[in-house]
């Protein structure tokens, strides 16, 4: 590899400190997307003001899930209310659990938001909170590598620096005062 000016050497590590800056915004910027998908109703069932109470009157199927069983999981859970008979669903991100083909009992708190009874328990908001954690440090771990590989391609394809004087062979002729000096 050949030398590596100072002035080059800065220039690229300010570069990729702002290549750095981007990618972890763009990073939020992803992970905002699921936290808009299956946030609001990890806050609703962990921020219950009321008591959780069980719907006989409904028509809940099993659990439609994918992904990798016990690493990340995402189910949905479709019901009919059958008062209504409006079919609605839930949809949950879970981790360290399989939920596939579960068939959870109906909730419905004092507010009237609907969750299923494996979703509202301790065990359960935590799984699902430990997904969404385990996609952002899915995240940083591709983010960390993307940009190692970024740099070590703009460390090998840096210029040479060519500016530097080259050394003379030549003596230094000194005067007699400095040669009696030495």
């Amino acid at each position: 590899m050949a030398k590596i000016g100072i002035g080059t050497r800065e220039i690229l590590a300010r570069e990729h400190r702002n290549l750095k800056r981007f990618a972890r915004l763009l990073l939020i910027l992803i992970m905002a997307l699921p936290l808009a998908y299956w946030g609001p109703l990890l806050w609703k069932d962990g921020s219950v003001k009321g008591r959780w109470e069980f719907i006989a009157d409904s028509d809940v199927r099993p659990a439609d899930c994918w992904g990798v069983p016990y690493l990340l999981q995402g189910c949905q859970i479709k019901f009919a209310d059958r008062p209504g008979g409006r079919l609605s669903n839930l949809n949950y991100l879970t981790t360290a659990t399989d939920w596939m083909g579960v068939k959870p009992d109906l909730v419905r708190n004092t507010e009237g938001n609907y969750s299923s009874s494996i979703g509202v328990t301790g065990e359960g908001i935590v799984k699902r909170s430990g997904a969404l954690a385990l996609l952002l440090a899915i995240g940083f771990l591709i983010e960390q590598i993307i940009l190692r590989i970024h740099w070590n391609r703009v460390l090998s394809l840096e210029p040479v620096d060519d500016t530097a004087s080259p050394q003379s062979n030549e003596t230094t002729i000194l005067s007699r005062d400095r040669r009696d000096h030495l």
